[in-house]
């Protein structure tokens, strides 16, 4: 006869199995009541703690979450399953968030969950492989939201856990994100490649390999596919067939519809690298592709950023936001990740009042040589005081800023001497 104990462990078992099955449906809500019963074992039971942090991940109050973590945490620090899934939760939530996000401060969320990774590893390390590999491929992955100060140890983390498993596609394709998103092309290509030899998504190497490779054109990769041939995994057929290799060796084709990017002061500059600065700024810009992944900016931008007018920069065309744009049409927004070339335009701040329709066209009708004004749509930027002049680099810069005052002041614009 079956004991009380042995009826409960498998009660337990059955409604966790239930909480997976929902979770896989996309179904927290199914979990939690699969669940509810259980609420004070949650921070007790192994198996209850696993599936209850994985529920976690469609909490949007971080707060919340964070305190979530913590009663758990308390419990199963060592316990390397739960803090793995505590990791992929605290990812998960992270990663929800719109827009391009800041290097996470280490007082964060993302700070917490590196301290209890830290914590397992050092107290409680698991005797497979597997299951330590585990562990700091779940560090790295959330050490790369720290940004680019926190890139030594993240990448030690994945030499340390790829040569625990060396066959871990999932492993070697993080590897080549956090590459790419560094702007270290080649490194992510032959990453990418790796994850690809081992069985990872077709699909999603694709993807990274033709990002990564028109970044790097026209230099090639030793035993990467042809561009084209990473279009095509990316199922990018039509595109293929609609485009062509242009000078630079970059897959292209006409007519591709404008894209809203994001861009920040994390993107990687033209050559490589990028500058810390303590600021973070971000703003939307209007782009025409030349491929899916890469295009030139359209309109100068408002905030001081490393691209602006006229540049060709590349992007994850991964949707990080939606915007509603005139008439109410949901748009997608991608974020920038560099500067591929550096347009033919010299862009610098001018700010002076807002400018009617009427008024920016009369100015902009009387500066020669190239020349024109900017101020961002009031929707996009709603300052009051902002602007750019933007000209032709070949241009002396003195010349055109005293064109660009002398008409200012003869059409009697808002703010000038004459006024």
């Amino acid at each position: 006869m079956m004991d009380s104990s042995s009826s409960s462990d498998d009660l337990k078992r059955t409604a966790c199995q239930m909480a997976w099955k929902e979770l896989a449906r996309d179904n927290p809500q199914g979990a939690a009541e699969a669940l509810h019963h259980l609420a004070e074992e949650s921070a007790k039971d192994e198996l209850i703690a696993e599936v209850w942090v994985a529920m976690l991940g469609w909490v949007d109050d971080l707060d919340h979450l964070e305190r979530e973590i913590r009663r758990i945490a308390s419990r199963m620090a060592k316990v390397s399953k739960v803090v793995s899934q505590i990791s992929l939760t605290i990812h998960k939530a992270w990663s929800r968030q719109s827009g391009s996000l800041p290097p996470a401060p280490r007082e964060s969320l993302i700070g917490l969950g590196v301290d209890l990774l830290d914590f397992c590893i050092e107290s409680a390390p698991p005797p497979k492989p597997k299951d330590r590999a585990e562990l700091y491929l779940r560090r790295a992955q959330l050490l790369c939201w720290a940004g680019p100060l926190a890139d030594e140890r993240a990448l030690l983390d994945y030499e340390v856990a790829l040569s625990l498993v060396e066959d871990h596609s999932e492993g070697w394709f993080m590897l080549a994100r956090l590459h790419l998103q560094r702007g270290r092309w080649e490194k992510a290509a032959l990453a990418a490649i790796e994850s690809k030899k081992r069985g990872f998504d077709e699909l999603r190497v694709g993807w990274m390999l033709s990002i990564a490779l028109t970044a790097l054109a026209p230099l090639q990769v030793h035993m990467a596919p042809s561009l084209e041939e990473c279009w095509a995994l990316a199922g990018h057929k039509k595109f293929i067939e609609e485009g062509g290799l242009d000078p630079q060796g970059r897959w292209v084709a006409p007519g591709i519809e404008r894209q809203w990017i994001m861009i920040s002061s994390g993107l990687v500059r033209e050559g490589g690298g990028w500058e810390l600065t303590e600021e973070w700024l971000t703003e939307l810009v209007l782009v025409q592709p030349l491929s899916p992944c890469h295009g030139r900016i359209l309109n100068p931008t408002q905030e001081s950023l490393p691209a602006d007018f006229d540049d060709v920069i590349i992007w994850d065309p991964h949707p990080i936001d939606f915007i509603s744009i005139s008439g109410g049409e949901e748009v997608a927004v991608m974020k920038g990740l560099g500067i591929l070339n550096k347009g033919a335009v010299f862009t610098r701040p001018l700010p002076r009042p807002r400018l009617s329709d009427e008024q920016m066209s009369q100015l902009n009708a009387v500066l020669t040589n190239g020349v024109f004004y900017y101020q961002a749509a009031e929707e996009l930027c709603p300052d009051q005081q902002l602007g750019k002049l933007c000209w032709p680099r070949k241009a002396i810069a003195k010349e055109v800023i005293d064109q660009f005052r002398a008409q200012w002041d003869r059409l009697n614009l808002p703010g000038s001497t004459l006024s």
